[in-house]
Parts: C-alpha cells; sequence; structure tokens
C-alpha cells in the first residue's frame, strides 16, 4: 500500500511539473530584487541558496535553577525537518545560516529504535544523564520518548491531500525543481 501512495504521489508531481507560469498572468510577479521565479532574494545580484528564506535568531535559554522554576515542559512533537533542510545547505558547498539549524530536528529525523511502551502504559521513556563538554558544571540530559507503534494494517484509514503550488514563486531550483529531483 505505501508503494502504491508513493508512485500515487510521484504521478502527481510529474504532472504538475510541466505546468509554465504565464508572463501576461495577474500571478505573475518580477521586481529588481527578485529571481527569475518571483523569490525575494533582497539582494539582486545573490545567487546563494536560500537567499529569500527567513529563521528566527538564535537565542541559547539561559540556566534556570530548578528550585527557581520546578516545573518545566518540552514538545513532543518529532519533527525532522531541520536535517533536509541543513543537509541542502551543505550539499551545496554553503554554511546554514544558524535559525536553519534546530539540534532537535537533527536528532529526531534518525530512528532511535526505543522500545515500546508496556502494554498497560501509553509511552516510554528514556533517557541518560552525561557530562556537558562545553563547560563540565553542567549536565546534558537527553529524554527519548516512545509511543506505542500501531502496525499498519490497523491504522484507521487517512484522507490525504496534496496540493502543490506551481506558481512562478516554485521554480527556483531550491524548491519544485527540488522536489521533482527527489522522485
Amino acid at each position: 500500500m505505501k508503494l502504491y501512495r508513493l508512485l500515487f504521489f510521484a504521478a502527481l508531481v510529474l504532472a504538475f511539473s510541466n505546468c509554465e507560469t504565464d508572463e501576461s498572468s495577474p500571478l505573475y510577479s518580477s521586481c529588481d530584487t527578485c529571481d527569475s521565479a518571483g523569490n525575494f532574494r533582497g539582494n539582486a545580484d545573490s545567487e546563494e541558496i536560500g537567499a529569500g528564506e527567513n529563521y528566527n535568531d538564535f537565542v541559547e535559554n539561559p540556566f534556570v535553577k530548578v528550585e527557581d522554576e520546578p516545573i518545566s515542559t518540552f514538545s513532543i512533537d518529532a519533527d525532522g525537518g531541520s536535517y533536509s533542510n541543513v543537509r541542502r545547505f551543505l550539499n551545496n558547498d554553503q554554511i546554514p545560516p544558524s535559525g536553519a539549524i534546530r539540534t532537535e530536528e537533527l536528532i529526531n529525523y534518525f530512528p532511535l529504535n526505543y522500545e515500546d511502551p508496556t502494554v498497560n502504559e501509553p509511552i516510554a521513556l528514556n533517557g541518560e544523564v552525561s557530562a556537558c563538554p562545553w563547560n563540565t558544571e553542567h549536565k546534558l540530559v537527553r529524554v527519548g520518548i516512545q509511543g506505542k507503534t500501531i502496525p499498519d494494517a490497523q491504522l484507521p484509514p487517512s484522507n490525504i491531500v496534496l496540493l502543490i503550488d506551481v506558481s512562478g514563486s516554485m521554480q527556483s531550483d531550491d524548491k519544485l525543481p527540488l522536489l521533482k529531483s527527489s522522485f
């Protein structure tokens, strides 16, 4: 079933990949600081990958004493998109912007093979404490969470909608052509 889905999505991408932007279309835009696909580059002479992308500034969280703030929360989102983005920059011989590097997403990209929870538990926890290499007075803590694995045959039906933007703004090498090259 997964192979059929992949082939279906590949066929859709290839079908839409032949669409072209008509300069007379009201959706077409051009400016002095845009590339041929209408992507803002900030500098008309820039050919740098990702030049029109925006990232948040990196701000390191301050150290907080547990006695001052005994409750801590964290997200259980397992996004891995930053790995692909960083790899894209590195494959083009460029240093990624610091805001593009999200350490938790680099780690989450790879399967960590944590054990499934026991029958009566919704999640399984895995963790370790280690020395902090850049500050020996601190420790690093890794917390791994594994939810119950549900076999594909037991998953409920999915309704997947795939929308591919083929407008002029998606024609730069790091957008629609990048997607097409992955198939």
